[in-house]
């Protein structure tokens, strides 16, 4: 890799917080090895349409579809995800190029009175935009109000200090990477509560065969995370699930 230091690597991610601050953690990486890079910013059709829920803007691949453009137009080296927003099915053209070590996969519940899911009160308000999570909630507590919330982590966590709601869940990895895993009340398990299919991984993707960019990237790759990642979706894809089944 010493001959490849010193080489520009542009580096496209969505325009989040969360994204941005993950993408940071690869960025700093690549910078120690000598590279320079461009963090190249990207808005998607999930981060267009904040109001909408998730499922009703479209199929599989929302907050992908336009960096894996930007990707098979070259107009990026490669692209930072969170694996649980991706397809199982790859983009023609494009591949995954590494996973770095991946973070806590859980779901956490963050409670205004710093009570557990159990113990919230009856009728209490918990604020997700996941069917996932909504029907697992359901299944604990029925009795529940469930509010469909978008946003940035930030703006969810505000709705909860200002009482708009009892409780939020969200994942573990994003508070964790944010520096916010103080907020955490309660993180939520299995068998009670399971999480998305390669939830707290990154990818980097990159398009097909552009050895430059692969041998660039091995030294962040994780052989354990990727294992486990991609015999949980290959486990999604035989059920016929995508990113936004709740499986």
């Amino acid at each position: 890799m010493g001959k490849l230091a010193g080489e520009m690597v542009r580096v496209g991610t969505r325009g989040s917080q969360l994204a941005r601050t993950q993408t940071g953690h690869v960025i700093d990486q690549l910078r120690s090895f000598g590279f320079e890079v461009q963090e190249v910013i990207i808005s998607t059709r999930g981060d267009q349409q904040q109001t909408v829920p998730i499922a009703q803007i479209g199929n599989d691949g929302v907050f992908v579809r336009e960096l894996e453009k930007a990707l098979l137009e070259e107009r990026i080296d490669l692209a930072v995800h969170s694996l649980k927003d991706l397809p199982t099915a790859m983009t023609p053209g494009l591949e995954f190029a590494c996973t770095p070590p991946r973070a806590t996969p859980f779901d956490v519940l963050v409670s205004r009175d710093g009570v557990g899911l159990r113990d919230l009160p009856a009728d209490a308000r918990v604020g997700t935009a996941s069917i996932r999570r909504r029907i697992q909630i359901r299944a604990v507590r029925p009795d529940l109000q469930i509010v469909a919330i978008r946003g940035n982590v930030d703006s969810r966590l505000k709705r909860v200090d200002e009482r708009e709601l009892d409780a939020v869940v969200l994942a573990a990895a994003g508070l964790e990477r944010l520096g916010r895993a103080d907020c955490i009340t309660e993180v939520l398990q299995p068998p009670d509560f399971w999480p998305a299919v390669a939830q707290g991984a990154l990818v980097i993707q990159i398009k097909e065969a552009n050895q430059r960019v692969q041998e660039i990237l091995e030294p962040i790759h994780h052989p354990a995370t990727y294992l486990s990642t991609v015999s949980e979706r290959a486990l999604l894809a035989s059920l016929a699930g995508g990113c936004l089944a709740p499986i």
